[in-house]
């Protein structure tokens, strides 16, 4: 089945997160609904969402701009479209660090040892998170690991967010 404006609107607030000042209301929810609902059925489906996502992600930064400067609903969607695309992206990245991981053992076992010097942990964690373009917050979050002397977590770490994601999805 599909979301409902209600399902759509408490989604678009949870994407929100703590941004009081310019929360998505029932009426952002409404008119998505109503543009991007192909079947008339005042639901949106997955491949509704799919192809308004595919949409949004291919406008460049200066057209989301233009389309956020035209009224307080479409800054609203463009955010929160931004939003998703980011969480989506970022969601990709620790499956392919995931699959990394699992796949290749000198990697594995890099990550493991505890007498990993600082400096060689972060040169790998740099070097992984460009080749795979990694969100600059991934690629932080991943040097605090390191930082902090908890890389050896990162099997766990990935393994708890996904079922995380599962869970809220």
């Amino acid at each position: 089945g599909g979301i409902d404006e209600k399902e759509l609107l408490k989604w678009m607030l949870d994407m929100n997160g703590k941004n009081k000042k310019d929360k998505p209301i029932k009426s952002d929810a409404r008119k998505i609904i109503k543009v991007h609902d192909d079947n008339g059925d005042k639901l949106l489906q997955f491949d509704e969402i799919k192809v308004w996502l595919k949409e949004g992600s291919e406008l460049d930064e200066d057209a989301r701009k233009q389309l956020s400067k035209t009224s307080k609903h479409f800054r609203r969607v463009v955010r929160f479209l931004e939003q998703l695309s980011a969480a989506l992206e970022t969601e990709k990245n620790i499956q392919s660090l995931l699959e990394i991981y699992n796949s290749i053992e000198e990697f594995k076992n890099f990550i493991k040892n505890p007498t990993q010097s600082f400096s060689n942990q972060l040169e790998v964690i740099n070097q992984v998170s460009l080749s795979l373009k990694f969100s600059k917050t991934l690629k932080n979050f991943l040097s605090i690991l390191v930082v902090k002397r908890r890389i050896f977590f990162l099997k766990k770490i990935i393994k708890t967010y996904t079922k995380v994601i599962i869970i809220n999805q």
